[in-house]
């Protein structure tokens, strides 16, 4: 799968970098046995260029380019993140109009209230993509009585591809499947939201604090980059509020 990459610019202040001698510069790669399990896409590897002031970090994740610059001075900072500009990046409503849905999807009971949901699509597009598709079940008064999720990956461009979905149901009969495009990824553009933040560096770590924004609202922002102290790995602590408080999730880097 063509993967996208996440990039983000840190400017550094010389100094602090001339004291600390820290020097993150480097192919970095993801190791899945020492970083914590999480639901959802593994961290991809970093390659990160160091030059002056700045420090760039090219990150494959989630098959979204963005670019972020942070200031380290511990002052209030708003960004816009971008994406690099590509020949061959598309919006998202383009991408998801060149999508079809071939005829009836079926959906069956594989046993108690889970449900599977099969059909086919086409790629109409000149790129590959990954198709998230979402399917609901509706009784004869049209409520919905299910509901099933799944996606059609590394679709060619120009190519038909079967589905297969999975969910569940609150009822054994339905009178009709309906399923949409809920999402296209690969070639496509991500929309950016507004950043707030403060970074600093500090020892061989740099701290960055703020607001994401999202369609949820501003969401908390908690990250610490630390370089080992023999330069060989490098460690990403993300920290989260949840319901119950804070949790963490630490993802672990070797240098190739």
């Amino acid at each position: 799968m063509k993967k996208a990459c996440l990039s983000l610019a840190i400017a550094l202040l010389p100094t602090a970098l001339a004291v600390a001698g820290i020097d993150f510069t480097g192919v970095w790669a993801f190791n899945a046995s020492k970083s914590d399990q999480t639901t959802g896409s593994a961290g991809g590897d970093l390659t990160v260029k160091q030059s002056g002031s700045t420090l760039t970090i090219s990150r494959i994740s989630d098959e979204n380019m963005i670019v972020t610059t942070y200031i380290l001075d511990g002052a209030d900072h708003t960004v816009m993140p971008t994406q690099p500009s590509t020949s061959d990046l598309e919006t998202p409503e383009y991408a998801k109009s060149m999508i079809s849905l071939d005829g009836q999807a079926t959906a069956r009971s594989t046993g108690g209230s889970t449900i599977v949901v099969e059909g086919s699509g086409t790629n109409h597009d000149k790129y590959q993509h990954d198709v998230m598709l979402t399917a609901t079940l509706l009784d004869a008064g049209g409520k919905s009585v299910g509901t099933a999720s799944g996606r059609l990956e590394d679709l060619p461009a120009g190519h038909q591809g079967q589905y297969k979905l999975t969910g569940t149901t609150t009822s054994p009969t339905w009178a009709r499947v309906d399923v949409v495009v809920s999402n296209v990824t690969e070639h496509v553009a991500v929309p950016q939201r507004e950043l707030k933040y403060k970074a600093m560096l500090g020892g061989n770590s740099v701290h960055i604090t703020g607001t994401q924004a999202s369609s949820r609202g501003e969401q908390p922002l908690d990250q610490t980059y630390t370089l080992s102290a023999d330069g060989k790995t490098l460690t990403v602590v993300t920290v989260r509020q949840g319901q119950n408080g804070p949790t963490s999730r630490k993802q672990v880097y070797d240098r190739k």
